[in-house]
């Protein structure tokens, strides 16, 4: 006996359980991959899932094909329409099949009458009826395919749990911020809601734009110089793409297909230096680095507050001028040709000319050339070995005979990228004994220049005195310490020490030349020279912080509990100034228990340039501060983040508005202390005052003003060499530091080189010798996060407790 199918019970049976289906499979997914909770076998589940499926199928298909039931059914409908003479009741068109199988189903002389009339009325149906089948195997496809992404969906989520999380967490401690963009991108490509990857990228991320002055431009990003990926961003202009914080490598490919390369901190960039200028066409970079135009500020201690500069694309050797180079200027009479020489007319008060200089400019023979020289002639074996021994005026002559230039310092500086100078320094040649034959370092700087530091000291085209007696020679030599690299110098410029030598640029556009001109002086200061004022003054300028306590007025704003180590609040509080409100951000440790020992934390100065509070979080470093069991209480300082005002900059200037900002800072951190002393959670009697950077260096000015700190650590700190108005100056409170206090310092610190900004704030610190620690790593303005946590805990296990 052959029956009709009924496809309408499978369709309600498949569309039942599918959805059913998607419920379960969601409700894994959200244990598993959101709550980020163990979800085990969740592979066998989906295979159990699926064979219930075909189980149900099958039961489905042996119930509806039973010729009793079918009987059964078509009676009830019947005996209901003889009952009504309802067409409600009418059979469906497979039940009309099947009912002609059954004459012998009911004897009544109206069934007939009753077959007739659900005919009648299924024939509007008939055409959803036919694709009835379709639509069942369409559904059958559809739910082996929900299966099958579901099944490699949940199997992805497992491996983010399991792998590729804790992975891309471990990078961010280890302050691989590139790899971990990368593998925080990868994790998001499959998840793009996963919340603790999206908070974390937060605080290793900036968002910046992007500009070339020819728009429609490709741009590439690489992060990692050993895989040697590159990652589109866009076509220019770019706006608000986020980039890895720490130095970034961008590509930009033209509409002629000419790629340009170029390396920029992602800070700077965020901060102005984001519009780059490309070359018109794509020259010979063979033994000459390209540096495409753009914005930038002197990235060496003392001028990085200047303002940034703006200059066209120029070409610089890859590698120091040679011997052999050099031989050729002199071997063409170079040193007898007036035209290349650019000589002072007066020296030292009497004069000077050409001839006066051909007998001072000789090597140790008398024959003309650099004083490393004999006999008109470089030492034997030393052809490829940087040319030094020569004057600024010989360096200059030796340029324009080349048809080039010396740089710059903007354009050395940009070049030499002193920010890589943690890893370029202890690979560079400051031997102490002689030059190296070039190219010698084994770290490039990140444009591909050898040799930035040490070897010999390079010349540049700034004089540094006004009656430009004095030039720039920048990147130290081979007789320096590794921190010159870092530091701004200037020789006389008729010094032909043995380590000075040059290294050459070629503009690409006559846009750079009033960058040569400029003037730029040493800002250098002696701290240690600096008259100390007497504890009266001090008293003196400490009540400037002072303000009537009144009412906090604290609202909590918003609370999130959703980090694994901390909790979260957003407060509110009155300020002690202007009838103001301010914010502060507490981070406090899960799991505590009684009164938790808190820290009142200073930042960098990136906060000047940040605005949105809602995207303030922690980074690795603090928190080692949460995990060892400390809440850490972040206040929002004046000019920063949610309370912008005029201010610009970090860097002290001698102005009221510096100086107002100063006692403004004071008066927030203080007011912040009063926060957490007004709470019943935290302890403030042996809190702890954490700077970094900015706030390193203003530490010389919080620590003393506030007695309720008790100790101190400080990150990456120094003093700044730019002046401030007396009653504000920094080095003038250091030595009324008298807490326990730990300074990490990178030894080839770009801020505050270690020689002559650490040291001496160190020494200038009051506190007991025995108290104060001086911690230098072989970093730039950073410090490796173990050692970091490790010498943290062993500082906050000596002072857990005040001494009395």
């Amino acid at each position: 006996m052959h029956l009709h199918i009924n496809h309408t019970t499978y369709f309600k049976y498949m569309t039942s359980f599918l959805g059913a289906s998607i419920a379960i499979v969601e409700t894994s997914n959200i244990i598993d991959h959101q709550l980020h909770l163990k979800f085990p076998l969740v592979e066998v589940a989906l295979i159990g899932l699926f064979a219930t499926f075909i189980l149900g199928l099958f039961i489905t298909y042996r119930n509806q094909k039973t010729p009793e039931r079918i009987k059964e059914k078509i009676k009830n409908k019947f005996e209901k329409w003889e009952t009504t003479q309802s067409i409600k009741f009418k059979l469906n068109t497979t039940e009309l099949l099947n009912a002609k199988l059954f004459p012998e189903l009911l004897s009544e002389n109206n069934f007939e009458k009753f077959i007739e009339i659900s005919k009648q009325n299924n024939s509007d149906g008939n055409s959803i009826n036919k694709l009835m089948p379709i639509l069942n195997v369409l559904l059958l496809v559809v739910f082996l395919g929900a299966g099958i992404f579901f099944y490699v969906k949940l199997g992805k989520a497992s491996n983010t749990i399991e792998k590729e999380l804790p992975e891309f967490l471990q990078l961010i401690k280890e302050g691989k911020s590139g790899a971990a963009y990368y593998a925080g991108k990868k994790i998001l490509d499959n998840d793009p809601n996963n919340k603790v990857v999206v908070d974390a990228l937060k605080t290793i991320t900036s968002t910046v734009d992007l500009i070339t002055i020819t728009p429609n431009v490709d741009v590439y990003l690489q992060l990692s110089e050993a895989d040697n990926k590159w990652e589109y961003i866009g076509k220019t202009p770019i706006n608000k793409t986020s980039l890895p914080n720490g130095t970034v490598k961008l590509k930009f490919v033209d509409v002629k297909k000419n790629e340009f390369i170029v390396t920029a901190g992602t800070y700077f960039i965020s901060t102005g230096e984001n519009i780059f200028e490309l070359p018109a066409t794509m020259p010979d970079t063979t033994s000459m680095a390209l540096v495409i135009g753009g914005k930038t500020n002197i990235f060496l201690a003392g001028l990085d507050s200047r303002p940034a500069a703006r200059f066209s694309p120029f070409l610089i050797d890859k590698n120091e001028v040679t011997n052999q180079d050099y031989k050729k200027f002199v071997d063409a009479d170079g040193y007898k040709n007036a035209s290349f020489w650019n000589l002072p007319t007066l020296v030292n008060g009497k004069p000077f000319n050409f001839d006066l200089a051909q007998k001072l400019f000789v090597d140790k023979t008398g024959f003309a050339g650099p004083a490393a020289w004999s006999n008109g002639a470089y030492p034997d074996g030393k052809a490829n070995f940087p040319v030094s021994g020569i004057s600024w005026y010989e360096a200059d002559a030796y340029a324009k005979f080349m048809k080039k230039s010396l740089p710059s310092v903007h354009q050395w500086a940009k070049a030499a990228t002193p920010s890589k100078s943690g890893s370029i320094c202890p690979v560079s040649n400051f031997s102490k004994s002689e030059t190296k034959e070039v190219p010698y370092s084994k770290i490039k700087s990140g444009y591909g220049l050898s040799d930035v530091a040490g070897n010999v000291r390079e010349w540049c085209a700034n004089a540094t005195k006004d009656d430009l007696s004095e030039k720039a020679i920048l990147g130290g030599g081979y007789d320096d310490d590794p921190y010159t690299f870092n530091d701004y110098y200037g020789q006389d410029a008729f010094s032909r020490s043995n380590s000075n030598g040059v290294r050459l640029v070629q503009d690409l556009t006559n846009n750079n030349q009033p960058l040569y001109a400029e003037v730029i002086k040493k800002p250098f200061r002696d701290f240690l020279k600096i008259p100390k004022i007497s504890k009266e003054v001090f008293e003196i300028y400490k009540r400037q912080y002072d303000y009537e306590a009144g009412p906090l007025d604290i609202k909590i704003l918003k609370t999130d509990n959703s980090d694994p180590d901390y909790t979260y609040e957003l407060i509110e509080y009155n300020a002690a100034y202007n009838n103001e409100r301010m914010s502060g951000v507490l981070f406090k440790p899960k799991n505590a228990k009684g009164k938790i020992a808190t820290i009142i934390y200073f930042p960098g100065s990136g906060d000047i340039h940040r605005s949105e509070i809602e995207k303030v979080t922690i980074g690795q470093m603090p928190k080692t501060f949460i995990k060892l069991g400390y809440a850490f209480f972040y206040p929002i300082y004046k000019g920063t983040i949610n309370r912008k005002d005029a201010l610009k900059s970090d860097y002290a200037e001698k102005t009221d508005l510096y100086k107002d900002h100063v006692i403004m800072w004071g008066k927030d951190m203080k007011r912040s202390i009063d926060v957490i002393e007004s709470r019943s959670d935290l302890d403030a009697s042996n809190l702890l005052y954490f700077g970094v950077s900015w706030g390193g260096e203003m530490a010389n000015i919080m620590i003393p003003i506030e007695p309720r700190i008790k100790r101190a650590v400080l990150l990456v700190a120094g003093l700044e060499f730019e002046e401030a108005k007396p009653e504000v100056e920094a080095a003038s409170y250091t030595p009324f530091i008298k807490v326990p206090i730990l300074m990490l310092n990178g030894k080839y610190d770009y801020f505050f080189p270690s020689e002559t900004s650490q040291k001496p704030m160190f020494e200038l610190i009051g506190t007991n010798k025995n108290d104060k620690y001086w911690y230098l790593h072989e970093s730039s303005h950073t410090v490796p996060l173990d050692e970091f946590t490790k010498k943290v805990k062993i500082f906050l296990d000596k002072y857990s407790t005040i001494k009395k």
